[in-house]
């Protein structure tokens, strides 16, 4: 994570891991990342390599098809 992210939230995926939503901004797009983060052996949390990060403007689809998946 930049220094300059955002951290908007988090919550646990399991006692070991959480979820964090973040904001950043890299080459003039303004983006959101929604990515797994573990604590490593000196419990200091990590960035996991699962995760997505996309534009803000495609928030709308992303937050569309999320909607769909839950009333399914």
């Amino acid at each position: 994570m930049a220094d300059d992210d955002i951290i908007v939230g988090s919550f646990p995926k399991n006692n070991r891991e959480e979820v964090r939503v973040t904001l950043s901004n890299f080459k003039g797009y303004d983006l959101v990342g929604v990515r797994q983060w573990f604590r490593n052996e000196n419990d200091e949390p990590r960035p996991s390599k699962s995760g997505v990060t996309i534009r803000v403007d495609l928030l709308p689809e992303l937050l569309d098809l999320m909607e769909q998946a839950r009333d399914i």
